[in-house]
């Protein structure tokens, strides 16, 4: 495979940590990646540009907790559009 294969695959594996991270996977496993090719993944990533975009969908989801006694409320806060019902 050819270089930017590699890296492609490498920075996917490495769950979109940016260059240091995919690098650091890759020479852990064996593979040497040049910061070039690494960097031009990166910048033709389509989730690294979403999440450029929208920092928020890269943060962890909380735990939701549970009411303790009868009647407590509780609320989810959900951004983005709803599934559509057929």
């Amino acid at each position: 495979p050819s270089n930017a294969t590699l890296a492609w695959w490498a920075h996917e594996k490495a769950g979109h940590g940016g260059r240091d991270a995919t690098i650091a996977w890759a020479k852990v496993r064996g593979v040497q990646l040049s910061v070039k090719d690494v960097q031009t993944c990166i910048a033709q990533c389509e989730t690294c540009q979403l999440l450029r975009r929208h920092p928020y969908l890269d943060q962890p989801v909380k735990r939701i907790w549970r009411g303790t006694t009868g009647g407590e409320v509780w609320q989810i806060d959900y951004i983005g559009p709803l599934r559509e019902h057929r």
